[in-house]
């Protein structure tokens, strides 16, 4: 036989980091959002909306804490060091989002920035998951004959735990894949890097 080459192009890489800010951090993120919800809007990239500060006055919430803000920088940079892609490792904007029961995630992207990221506050096992697509148009209209593959599969998934992170390429189509939040109140701050 003769020999074959196999090589796999275009990876996508996603941090997810457990634990990312401690029980303190935690806490003061938690106080401040509820100090906060007054700025409260309504988001649209959630079905029903769900509220948020994404487009309030405020729109860089990680200001309020400089020590967070500061890992995410490290880590950010960390992110563009692993993926080859150099930007200004600056936050351009922060919200939290508090997403009620029943809402779900739109798929969309993160437009002009190069790295986005979701923080998890307050989920439980109720909460519902972060889906990343695969980027590849033709995926939907291909068989693959119930043989799933890393070149093949539509989705992936991240179950999101309290105080971790996910990091990701900000043009990476994500959501929730129509499933509908079970919980209260699922609470999680997004950001963009430039």
């Amino acid at each position: 036989m003769a020999t074959i080459d196999k090589i796999t192009l275009f990876p996508t890489l996603i941090y997810h980091i457990h634990d990312f800010i401690n029980d303190e951090e935690l806490l003061e993120i938690k106080k401040n959002i509820k100090k906060n919800k007054k700025d409260l809007v309504i988001n649209p990239a959630f079905t029903p909306p769900a509220l948020s500060t994404h487009r309030s006055y405020n729109n860089n919430f990680l200001l309020n804490f400089p020590s967070v803000k500061e890992k995410l920088i490290k880590v950010s940079k960390l992110y563009g060091e692993d993926t080859g892609f150099k930007c200004e490792n600056k936050i351009n904007n922060s919200w939290f989002n508090i997403q009620k029961k029943g809402s779900m995630l739109t798929e969309h992207i993160h437009e002009m920035a190069y790295f986005s990221g979701a923080l998890f506050i307050q989920v439980d096992n109720k909460s519902t998951e972060l889906f990343f697509y695969n980027p590849n148009p033709f995926l939907r209209f291909s068989p693959t004959g119930g043989h799933v593959t890393p070149y093949n599969f539509e989705w992936f998934k991240i179950i999101p735990k309290n105080k971790s992170l996910v990091l990701f390429p900000a043009w990476l189509l994500h959501g929730s894949k129509g499933n509908k939040n079970k919980s209260i109140d699922r609470i999680s701050i997004g950001f963009n890097i430039i």
